[in-house]
């Protein structure tokens, strides 16, 4: 009986400790699930019309400060060629005066899925935004960077 047990021991046992180990430490040494930024982006990955919406405040208004900021809300649709130009209409609501406005400009994407664009609005004025695509450029996410603004908000593919 006591080589039976021995037999068992070796040729089942111990072969079945060690595979169960080899199972714990492959487990353990998985990598975590890592999420990484998208790649592979350029202009052409933004092509096509998107809607927006977006809220902020303007703080100086003609290089003067406002107290307390100027509220602001804007809808519209921009268009994207593809090769780095940008067209578009919305309707700003700058602290209750409501104004449709038309714009063109140019982009900038990066491999990362950053990029940058200038807006150059018909009448005057112009605004530049740092983006972010998402979704495989189904969404792009931007913040001006025009000093003496606090404004942000996201694009979506129509």
């Amino acid at each position: 009986m006591e080589s039976n047990r021995g037999l068992w021991l070796s040729r089942v046992l111990v072969p079945a400790t060690l595979l169960a180990c080899l199972a714990l430490a492959l487990f353990l040494t998985k990598p975590a699930h890592v999420v990484n930024a998208q790649s592979g982006c350029t202009n052409a990955t933004l092509d096509g019309s998107y809607g927006y919406f977006f809220q902020g405040y303007f703080l100086t208004h003609e290089g003067q400060a406002v107290g307390g900021g100027r509220p602001i809300g804007v809808s519209g649709i921009r268009t994207f060629d593809g090769n780095g130009n940008i067209s578009g209409a919305d309707t700003i609501s700058d602290a209750g005066a409501i104004t449709p406005r038309t714009y063109s400009g140019t982009y900038t994407v990066n491999s990362d899925c950053t990029g940058s664009s200038t807006l150059n609005f018909a009448g005057g004025g112009m605004s530049t935004q740092n983006l972010t695509i998402v979704e495989s450029g189904k969404e792009i996410e931007f913040v001006n960077t025009l000093s003496g603004t606090v404004v942000a908000g996201s694009l979506k593919k129509q």
